[in-house]
């Protein structure tokens, strides 16, 4: 983390994307908790905003909570998926970017936000149809760049061995077309 800040202080990054998996489970250990509080704090006093996402290793409930507050101090985290995805603005010498906070989905909580447009059950609803749904029901500003933050198994890339539930074969995966309308995807 003290890698990340000096990069980020020596290249005079406008702001950090983390897309995803913050802890590697989604009960981290108090170290790994107090090690990113320490990096949040330093972060903020260093004035670099950061934009993260919780991942399919991370429990979303978790990684939002306090976030209304932290937003003060130029810290954004994702909220949890209700039908809506977070957008926060950053704007700098008259240049806007509007980063699109969208945490690790699956099908059912697509299915769950919003019932009566599904109009199928989660369990027969593909990743590639709930991710093409969420982002279709978010609206892209056209004043500037629109950067998404995403944390999902794209088609073509490939998984590490630490992902939380062995798949077989791509069910899981996203067709990468669905991001088109977007000018940059950080994918974690």
């Amino acid at each position: 983390m003290d890698w990340v800040l000096e990069t980020a202080v020596s290249q005079e990054a406008d702001g950090i994307l983390l897309a995803g998996d913050i802890y590697d489970r989604s009960v981290p250990p108090v170290e790994a908790v107090t090690l990113f509080d320490t990096f949040l704090t330093r972060l903020s006093g260093m004035n670099i905003p950061l934009f993260a996402i919780s991942g399919n290793h991370d429990s979303a409930e978790r990684i939002s909570y306090g976030s209304r507050l932290l937003d003060g101090a130029g810290i954004h985290f994702s909220a949890l998926y209700d039908g809506s995805v977070r957008r926060v603005l950053l704007e700098k010498d008259g240049q806007r970017a509007y980063i699109h906070l969208l945490p690790f989905l699956r099908p059912v909580h697509v299915a769950a936000s919003a019932p009566e447009e599904t109009g199928e059950p989660a369990r027969s609803m593909s990743y590639t149809e709930a991710m093409a749904q969420a982002l279709s029901r978010m609206e892209l500003p056209g004043d500037g760049a629109n950067i998404l933050l995403c944390h999902q198994f794209i088609t073509g890339s490939l998984r590490s061995e630490s992902e939380e539930v062995p798949i077989a074969g791509t069910l899981d995966a996203v067709d990468a077309a669905v991001f088109r309308d977007f000018d940059y995807v950080a994918l974690g």
